[in-house]
């Protein structure tokens, strides 16, 4: 019975997979290597190769550090199904305005901004 237990948590996560594929595909598209990621989030090569196979989990924190190396947004992280999930997978267009909100520069305008979507969906 314990067996069964720690081989299901040695399986790859869905998730895991999804956000390591995301990664190698940010890092290859500017044409990065993995040595270079790794220097700059203070990890080795071998770490990032984990990170894009899955076969370690990635903070949050770290996953941040790698958004902002790669200038992208974790909402781009979402533009995968299988990250989200189908169920719960954003809109093209509700993707969209996240990204657009998450470009303003303006803390206190992206704050009313979001006030007025909340006043709205209230009202729905």
């Amino acid at each position: 019975m314990m067996t069964k237990h720690i081989s299901s948590c040695l399986e790859k996560h869905s998730i895991d997979i999804a956000v390591g594929n995301r990664i190698r595909q940010f890092r290859t598209q500017q044409k990065m290597t993995q040595e270079t990621l790794a220097k700059k989030i203070g990890v080795s090569f071998q770490q990032v190769q984990k990170y894009e196979t899955a076969g370690n989990r990635i903070s949050a924190s770290r996953l941040y550090d790698i958004t902002q190396i790669l200038k992208i947004s974790m909402v781009d992280f979402c533009r995968d199904a299988s990250i989200s999930g189908k169920q719960n997978a954003l809109s093209e267009k509700s993707l969209s305005i996240a990204i657009q909100l998450d470009n303003i520069k303006s803390d206190l305008l992206r704050e009313k901004i979001s006030q007025l979507i909340d006043s709205c969906s209230e009202n729905l």
